[in-house]
């Protein structure tokens, strides 16, 4: 994934720390940006990053299939925050993907 902010990832790291999710999410959302960054190299054209970024996303099927809040947050968080395409991400995420919280019931 190509930071945009290191100073500010590394922090982000260190904050998060405890949180046992943290190696699958930066994993995931390494996987992820470098997929879409090699089709824009191999292909090219007038293609915008959103098309990218959804074209990686259909050719990872275990984040597509899998595609849970509770995995799909923490990389858009990630990925918005750090990856120097992250407004485009944020772009695509708004897009492509609902999210429904609902409250427990009592």
């Amino acid at each position: 994934m190509e930071i945009n902010n290191l100073t500010e990832f590394t922090r982000y790291c260190q904050e998060h720390s405890d949180d046992p999710t943290l190696p699958e999410t930066v994993e995931l959302a390494e996987r992820w940006t470098h997929l879409s960054s090699t089709l824009k190299r191999q292909y090219g054209g007038q293609v915008s990053e959103e098309e990218w970024i959804d074209e990686a996303f259909s050719r990872m099927p275990d984040i597509k299939n899998d595609a849970t809040p509770e995995k799909l947050l923490p990389v858009h968080d990630v990925m918005t925050r750090f990856w120097i395409h992250g407004e485009a991400f944020d772009k695509w995420f708004r897009q492509k993907i609902v999210v429904i919280t609902q409250e427990p019931l009592a």
